[in-house]
């Protein structure tokens, strides 16, 4: 019945939050049930924004979330560059596409939600990394 319920919409056609507010709300669901959510705490999306435009990314540089979870702050910064520089260069949109944002995340399931998200968005390829107990990251 859920399966139906799921097949049945048009993912594509919906904004962006619809689809994060969903996932991370599933991810924080099944962090309180199963209790060993990691210490996972889900930063407001209010927050995030806040500290990106205090960041105020820009085309061209790096951005690298330590603690990504499912790449709000990720996303945000993307979004706050493509929304303030309308006319970005075709050596920009590619560097935008493929080396400006990295996320790193403990739990390995998050991790697989951000790349997952990531590649939905067409936000360029997924390079949200897990890193485990050993510190050592390993991308997906």
């Amino acid at each position: 019945m859920i399966v139906d319920l799921i097949d049945a919409e048009t993912w594509t056609i919906l904004g962006a939050d619809v689809k994060g507010d969903a996932y991370e709300g599933l991810l924080e669901k099944n962090a309180q049930d199963t209790k060993s959510g990691a210490g996972q705490y889900f930063t407001p999306r209010a927050l995030i924004q806040s500290m990106v435009d205090c960041i105020a990314p820009q085309p061209g540089e790096r951005n690298t979330d330590p603690a990504c979870n499912t790449g709000g702050f990720l996303f945000t910064a993307h979004n706050y560059i493509t929304n303030h520089n309308k006319s970005l260069t075709r050596e920009q949109l590619k560097h935008l596409k493929e080396k400006a944002f990295t996320g790193y995340e403990l739990v390995q399931a998050t991790a697989r939600v951000c790349a997952m998200v990531k590649t939905q968005q067409r936000l360029g390829r997924p390079k949200a990394a897990h890193r485990g107990a050993t510190g050592r990251a390993r991308s997906r």
